[in-house]
C-alpha cells in the first residue's frame, strides 16, 4: 500500500467520509457509521455537498452535545461516587463506570441518527438501508481530495485534545518540582487550580499537604492527607496525618495518638518504624525511661530478625545518647560504636521523619 492509498484508507474510515459510489448507485453514511442509505442514482455535485456539510453539522453537534454529557457524568457521578464505587470488587466497578458513558453515546448516536434518515428523506426520497462499507477503490476523487486540502479544523482539534492531556498529565511533576524548590505557596495555589477540574486526584492532595505542613498551615495539611488517603483508597500517608497531628497536641495526646496507630496498623513492619518514631518522641521530651524501653525492644528485634523497617542504625546511636545521660558510659560506647560502623558519617539526628515530602 503506497502513501496515497494509505490516506485514502485513513479517510474511509473517518468521518469525512460520508458516501461512495457503488456502480450507478450512491450509498451515504449514517451518523451510526456502520449503517448506510443507499440510493439507485447518482447525484450532482450541489446536492451531495449540501448533504456533507449537514453530515458535518450534525456530527459537530453530536460531538458537543457528547462532550457536555461526559461532562456532566464526570462531575455528577465520577467524581462524587468514586470511592464509594471503587470499594466494590474491581471488575464490578469498570463495570459501572463503563457502563453509563458507553449508553450515553449509543442513545445520542441513535437519536441523531434518526434525525438524519428523516433529513435524507426529506430532501432526496426513500432510501436502502444498507452497510456502509467505502474501500479505497470506490471512494469518489472530489470527496477525498476537499479531504485532503481542508483537514485544518481536525489538526486543531487534535492538537487541543493533546494540549489538554499534557496540561493534565505533567501538571502533577510541576507542582512536584515546586515543593522541591519550596515554593511552597505556588504548589497551593496551582493544586487548588487542579483540584477544581480533577478533584480525586490523591497525588496533589498529597502535595498540597506537604506545602501546607511546611507553611505550619497543620488542620489544612491533615485534611488534605486525609483525602489523598481516601482518593488513592489505601492508608498511605497515615505517618503523614500522623506527623501533622502531633504538632497540634499535648505530649500526652501525641503519646495515645501514637499507640492508636501502632495498634491499628496491621502491618508489623509499620508498628516497629511507629514504634522508633515513638520513642524518637519520647526522647526529645526527656521521657528517658520510656524511650530505652522501646529503643531495647528495637534492638532485640533488629538483632534477632535484621528487619530494615526502622533506622537500626540511629536505634543503636539515641539508645548510646540515653545510656550517657543515665550514666551508663561503657553501655553509651559500644552502641554508639556499632552505630558507627553500621553508618560512618551519619548525623544521627533524633527528628521525627514521618512526614516526607511526596
Amino acid at each position: 500500500m503506497n502513501i496515497r492509498d494509505f490516506r485514502k484508507f485513513i479517510f474511509i474510515n473517518s468521518q469525512s467520509c460520508t458516501y461512495y459510489i457503488d456502480r450507478d448507485s450512491t450509498v451515504f453514511a449514517g451518523i451510526l457509521r456502520n449503517i448506510g442509505y443507499k440510493y439507485n442514482q447518482k447525484f450532482d455535485g450541489n446536492i451531495i455537498k449540501q448533504i456533507e456539510k449537514d453530515y458535518r453539522k450534525n456530527i459537530t453537534a453530536l460531538n458537543f452535545i457528547f462532550a457536555f454529557e461526559v461532562i456532566l457524568y464526570i462531575y455528577l457521578f465520577f467524581f462524587p461516587l468514586f470511592t464509594k464505587i471503587m470499594a466494590l470488587p474491581y471488575f464490578i466497578a469498570i463495570i459501572i463506570f463503563a457502563i453509563i458513558p458507553l449508553i450515553a453515546l449509543y442513545v445520542t448516536y441513535f437519536i441523531f441518527n434518526k434525525k438524519y434518515e428523516s433529513y435524507l428523506i426529506g430532501l432526496i426520497g426513500k432510501f436502502e438501508q444498507t452497510q456502509f462499507r467505502p474501500n479505497i477503490y470506490n471512494v469518489e476523487p472530489s470527496a477525498y481530495e476537499r479531504y485532503v486540502k481542508t483537514p485544518r479544523n481536525s489538526i486543531y482539534a487534535i492538537i487541543s485534545i493533546v494540549f489538554l492531556f499534557l496540561l493534565y498529565a505533567y501538571t502533577p511533576n510541576f507542582i512536584s518540582n515546586l515543593n522541591i524548590k519550596e515554593k511552597y505557596n505556588s504548589v497551593i495555589k496551582l493544586s487548588n487550580i487542579y483540584l477544581r477540574f480533577v478533584p480525586i486526584n490523591s497525588d496533589i492532595y498529597a502535595q498540597r499537604g506537604y506545602a501546607n505542613y511546611k507553611l505550619g498551615n497543620f488542620k489544612k495539611a491533615i485534611s488534605d492527607y486525609e483525602k489523598a488517603n481516601k482518593y488513592s483508597l489505601s492508608n498511605s500517608f497515615d505517618f503523614e496525618i500522623l506527623g501533622t497531628k502531633i504538632l497540634t497536641m499535648s505530649k500526652d495526646e501525641t503519646l495515645q495518638e501514637f499507640d492508636k496507630y501502632i495498634n491499628d496498623h496491621e502491618q508489623e513492619n509499620f508498628k516497629y518504624f511507629l514504634k522508633s518514631q515513638k520513642a524518637i518522641y519520647l526522647q526529645q521530651n526527656k521521657e528517658y525511661k520510656e524511650a530505652l524501653k522501646i529503643y531495647d525492644e528495637l534492638i532485640t528485634k533488629y538483632e534477632k530478625e535484621k528487619i530494615d523497617t526502622f533506622p537500626a542504625d540511629l536505634v543503636y546511636y539515641n539508645r548510646g545518647i540515653i545510656k550517657s545521660i543515665i550514666g551508663d558510659n561503657y553501655g553509651a560506647n559500644i552502641d554508639k560504636r556499632k552505630a558507627r560502623m553500621m553508618c560512618y558519617d551519619c548525623s544521627f539526628d533524633a527528628i521525627l521523619t514521618l512526614v516526607q515530602r511526596p
